[in-house]
Formats: structure tokens, C-alpha cells, sequence
């Protein structure tokens, strides 16, 4: 994902969903959520956002190669 590591791709991409889809939409004002309510439903939407972001991510990302062990590429020559 975005051709970075696992990990690094999935953090990335959690915080551009929580941006994107979760902070920008509560930042300003608006008539239908009074102020206390709106921080709140800022603060609960931020952290489901970035969670299920770099949760997707991770399932989504490639699987880092792991290296060949040396003991068993002589075995299977």
C-alpha cells in the first residue's frame, strides 16, 4: 500500500482516512450538533476511523518477504 512497508503503509493509511473522512466534515460548525456534541463525535469518530483505516490497510498491504533460511535451500538442492 502507497509502497511503503506493512506497518508504515498501514499507519498512512489510517490517518488518511481519519482526515479525510472523519475530521475534515467536524471541524466546522454546524446546526445540527451543538459544540460539546460535535467534540465528542469528533473524538469517537477519529479513533473508529484510524483504527478501521489501518486495519484495511494492514489486510490489504503485501506481506513484507521473509528470508530464505540458508539450512533449507541446502536441503532442497
Amino acid at each position: 500500500m502507497l509502497g511503503l512497508p506493512r506497518l508504515q503503509g498501514a499507519l498512512a493509511v489510517g490517518l488518511m482516512f481519519t482526515l479525510l473522512s472523519g475530521v475534515a466534515p467536524l471541524l466546522m460548525p454546524n446546526p445540527f450538533f451543538p459544540d460539546s456534541v460535535r467534540w465528542v463525535h469528533f473524538c469517537e469518530v477519529v479513533s473508529e476511523n484510524f483504527v478501521f483505516g489501518a486495519i484495511v490497510a494492514w489486510l490489504w498491504g503485501r506481506p513484507e518477504p521473509k528470508p530464505a533460511r540458508i539450512g533449507a535451500m541446502q536441503r532442497a538442492v
